[in-house]
């Protein structure tokens, strides 16, 4: 930011809240007595994906959200050819609101003068279960998503009477039955927890075991 003298600071943030991107500018730097108005905040351009990384399966829709600051062309590329065979585009919006790109070489997804309020997303149908990336540029910033389906892995033994997961030896109350346990031999994995029903709780730990014992 700069004010309209010409001093200029980089003491801003960004902050994301439901979904929503906010510049918030630092106060003492505002309100310093030598401080000449009007002050100029611009974040030139900027994306941020919300979802990096996603799990969708052979036939299921991959959905990348993301927020962008500023006007600039949008450029969606598969980054690779496993991304590129694998992958049919279909659809790009903003706030549900359908835009129309173009569909260049490769599958790249091109939008001039992208501007969203709101959240973008952009849709593909996964046609092969398989790791994929996505690489956006947005002006001069990058950014990247990602899809390994291989990376969920479902618990191999539970005891969930209640439809409440809790470790066996370290539940934080007495209902040390109910429990969920996954043996991972393959480090980088994710763990997805399913319930069948909604469960009314202040809190849920979850405990990884290894050679050096439990982590929280």
């Amino acid at each position: 930011m700069v004010d309209a003298k010409g001093e200029r600071s980089e003491a801003v943030e960004i902050e994301i809240v439901d979904n929503k991107i906010s510049v918030i500018a630092n106060k003492e730097w505002l309100n310093d007595s030598g401080r000449a108005y009007p002050v100029t905040i611009d974040p030139s351009f900027m994306i941020t994906i919300l979802n990096v990384h996603s799990h969708p399966q052979a036939g299921d829709y991959w959905k990348v959200s993301f927020n962008t600051i500023g006007t600039a062309d949008l450029t969606i590329t598969p980054a690779d050819e496993q991304s590129i065979d694998d992958l049919d585009f279909i659809s790009l919006t903003c706030d549900g609101e359908e835009r129309s790109p173009e569909i260049k070489e490769n599958n790249v997804i091109f939008f001039p003068n992208w501007s969203c309020e709101g959240t973008g997303e952009v849709i593909h149908i996964v046609n092969v279960a398989a790791p994929h990336i996505l690489e956006f540029q947005f002006g001069d910033q990058i950014a990247f998503a990602y899809n390994d389906p291989d990376d969920w892995q479902h618990p191999d033994s539970t005891n969930d009477t209640d439809t409440a997961w809790y470790n066996d030896a370290l539940a934080i109350d007495n209902d040390t039955g109910t429990f969920a346990h996954l043996a991972v031999s393959t480090p980088g994995k994710y763990l997805e927890l399913i319930l069948d029903s909604a469960i009314n709780c202040d809190k849920i730990r979850i405990y990884a075991a290894d050679y050096q014992g439990y982590h929280q």
